[in-house]
């Protein structure tokens, strides 16, 4: 090397190209991380679907158990309504096998009222919890079959074995108003009330 000859240094900025790389590092991360955010976004919406998927099978199944014990109607509520449709009925039944009893013989008209020579009672039985039961009758004489002469209601309660009690808790008159007891207990008075069943009340 001559001494005419110089060493020329040449000095090189690469600045921008550094920052360059490094805004694409920079997104690479930000793309890696809302990436993942969408991954655990996914998870939860699954898992949420899961649940509301299962409540709605939990409650589909008990809505089923449901239907499957659900009790049959009770047949002292629903006998009081048959009752009040069918006692005259019943009535013209009881007394035509009266009277074919009387005279052994089929008649053409079973409940003339000449034909019938004694008096009688219906009773209509309600049937409550605790061996106990509410019995309400119907008195008829031999000239009026439609109208009870005499009506009355009581409790009957089993005691024991071979033992019952008796206790009346109203009575009724021809057409006259009922007549409750008013020396009963109030428990027994209620139960009167739901379940006698007075004609022509």
């Amino acid at each position: 090397m001559t001494d005419q000859e110089k060493v020329v240094e040449v000095q090189r900025d690469y600045s921008a190209v550094n920052r360059y790389v490094d805004h694409l590092l920079d997104r690479h991360q930000d793309s890696l991380a809302y990436n993942h955010v969408n991954r655990w976004k996914l998870v939860l919406w699954g898992v949420g679907i899961l649940l509301i998927a299962v409540a709605l099978a939990y409650y589909i199944y008990s809505w089923a158990v449901y239907i499957q014990k659900k009790e049959p109607l009770n047949n002292s509520a629903v006998s009081p309504i048959i009752s009040e449709q069918t006692k005259t009925e019943n009535v013209k039944q009881i007394t035509t096998n009266l009277i074919e009893a009387n005279n052994e013989k089929p008649v053409d008209q079973p409940y003339e009222v000449k034909k019938v020579s004694v008096e009688f009672t219906v009773f209509k039985k309600v049937d409550l919890t605790g061996d106990r039961k509410i019995v309400t009758g119907y008195s008829f004489e031999p000239s009026n079959i439609e109208t009870p002469k005499y009506q009355y209601c009581y409790l009957d309660i089993l005691e024991g074995e071979n033992t019952t009690r008796n206790v009346m808790l109203a009575s009724k008159q021809g057409i006259s108003g009922v007549q409750w007891r008013t020396n009963i207990d109030k428990t027994y008075y209620g139960l009167g009330q739901s379940h006698c069943h007075f004609r022509f009340d």
